[in-house]
């Protein structure tokens, strides 16, 4: 992938130079891994992923002078401005009450992640250790489907037990902000005919609380199967960018949603399992506010299918989604629903 000039991530340049690599990258992990001056032989750089303007994510290998050693992987994220700084503040916290390497956390869960490096301001880059393992959707595909997700539900809950320092919750109506409501604008001008019912379904969201403290976790804020790595029979999740404080239905509705899109055939049965194993890890025996927020779950695909505008029939696939939010939201609303909307509230 070629790398322009972008004015908004203005280390992009360097981040992918060898020589300033070799000065920057390679002599910062010398000096944190103990290792002598020259241990490094070169450092070889590959771009994963770059979105224009927003994020840049690279692939670094470290090659070792000597031969008989293993080169090492890093994984390096570039944010614009500064919000890499509080990224990677974030990340050294998790890490902190991770138990990654001490004793377990309450209920014997060791909540696993990739290991936060360093903070580079000058190429407003966070850097971690490659965590080398199949993917989640890698072991979906070679059958090991129950395996994968009991593994995720362990780790999501012991992520929403680790004891952090608490801050400000985020609730409900501030998310469907964050990710709803600046879209309306283009659905009116695109699709009007859903923009009067995602408009009722917004208002009756926003309505919603669930601020009791006793509910609010450190939740991941974003996973999807591309963040979560297998091995060892442990799962390890990436990219904590969408990091808060918030309710943990935030966290449990999104995957769920995402095994019931992706996965259509078995979805429902994946999706029933992943909640019944995460609320025995959670000690749990049922997870309150979770209807509403499997409707955000929707809505927030909802979202990305107008902003993609994929295929001829993008608008309806849209209003389908709209009508699964509906759906969670108001059970009662289609009693002939086959899925596990409806069920979600017995829990």
């Amino acid at each position: 992938m070629v790398l322009q000039k972008d004015r908004k991530l203005p280390g992009l340049e360097k981040a992918v130079d060898p020589a300033y690599l070799q000065r920057g990258l390679a002599t910062r992990w010398q000096r944190i891994n103990g290792d002598a001056p020259g241990s490094i032989l070169a450092v070889e750089s590959r771009v994963l992923k770059y979105k224009p303007g927003k994020t840049c994510v690279i692939e670094y290998c470290l090659i070792p002078a000597d031969r008989e050693q293993y080169p090492q992987y890093l994984i390096g994220k570039m944010y614009r401005k500064n919000r890499g700084e509080q990224v990677y503040r974030n990340l050294c916290l998790l890490w902190q009450h991770a138990s990654n390497g001490r004793p377990a956390s309450a209920g014997g869960m060791v909540f696993g992640m990739a290991q936060p490096l360093w903070y580079d301001p000058a190429l407003g880059m966070v850097f971690q250790k490659k965590i080398t393992a199949p993917t989640f959707e890698e072991q979906i595909e070679t059958g090991n489907a129950e395996c994968a997700i009991a593994l995720v539900s362990e780790n999501l809950a012991a992520l929403h037990r680790l004891a952090l320092p608490h801050s400000k919750a985020k609730s409900l109506a501030q998310h469907v902000r964050k990710f709803v409501s600046p879209h309306l604008d283009a659905l009116q001008q695109d699709a009007p005919q859903a923009c009067a019912q995602l408009t009722a379904i917004i208002e009756t969201l926003s309505a919603q609380h669930f601020s009791n403290d006793r509910q609010v976790t450190p939740v991941h804020g974003d996973l999807n199967f591309s963040q979560i790595f297998l091995r060892d029979g442990r799962a390890f999740f990436i990219d904590f960018d969408g990091f808060c404080f918030a309710h943990p239905a935030l966290d449990v509705a999104n995957f769920m949603a995402i095994l019931l899109t992706k996965l259509p055939h078995s979805g429902d049965g994946y999706a029933q399992r992943f909640l019944t194993s995460y609320l025995q890890h959670a000690a749990r025996e049922r997870l309150p506010g979770l209807g509403p927020y499997m409707a955000l779950a929707y809505l927030r695909r909802a979202v990305i299918c107008l902003r993609k505008k994929a295929g001829a029939h993008w608008r309806s696939e849209l209003v389908h989604l709209l009508n699964i939010a509906q759906t969670y939201l108001y059970p009662e609303s289609d009693k002939h629903q086959t899925n596990s909307v409806g069920q979600v509230d017995e829990f």
